[in-house]
């Protein structure tokens, strides 16, 4: 025995059974893959659902090799959801506050600067008066309401 011959009595034999000549593969017809497949869907589907599926992929793909970027990104995100609803809300309150003064004096004619005390309440004057100085000279209309007098 030479060599060889001993080289391929230790192969392995292959395990997919090779094809005799003269005979055809048992298939069965009702099991083909061509009659079983669905009718292909519209191209315009088809191109928005590859579209789509890349997009989620890119996506995954990022998030597996850069959790970190994905994490910052995602609470920067949120913050900034936060922030616009938080603005949002405030903005969408029909009052702010209301200021209402004591112990206003009367000297020379005008009304000079008292006690002012912001509360939660009614009104939307508080632009007006939070742009006022404190310090300005103030006056008490009929029944309380702030009357901003200039000098």
């Amino acid at each position: 025995m030479t060599g060889l011959q001993a080289a391929r009595l230790h192969l392995p034999r292959p395990t997919t059974p090779r094809p005799q000549p003269g005979l055809l593969p048992l298939v069965s017809p009702a099991a083909s893959p061509a009659r079983d497949a669905a009718p292909p869907p519209p191209a315009s589907t088809t191109r928005t659902q590859r579209t789509m599926s890349s997009y989620i992929m890119a996506a995954v793909r990022l998030h597996q090799h850069c959790r970190f970027l994905g994490s910052l990104f995602l609470l920067t995100l949120l913050l900034v959801l936060l922030v616009v609803s938080l603005v949002a809300f405030v903005r969408a309150r029909p009052c702010c506050f209301q200021e209402t003064c004591s112990g206003v004096a009367l000297v020379q004619g005008r009304y000079l600067r008292a006690r002012c005390v912001v509360q939660a309440g009614a009104g939307d004057d508080m632009a007006r008066w939070s742009s006022l100085d404190l310090d300005a000279v103030v006056g008490v209309r009929a029944g309380g309401e702030l009357a901003y007098l200039p000098s």
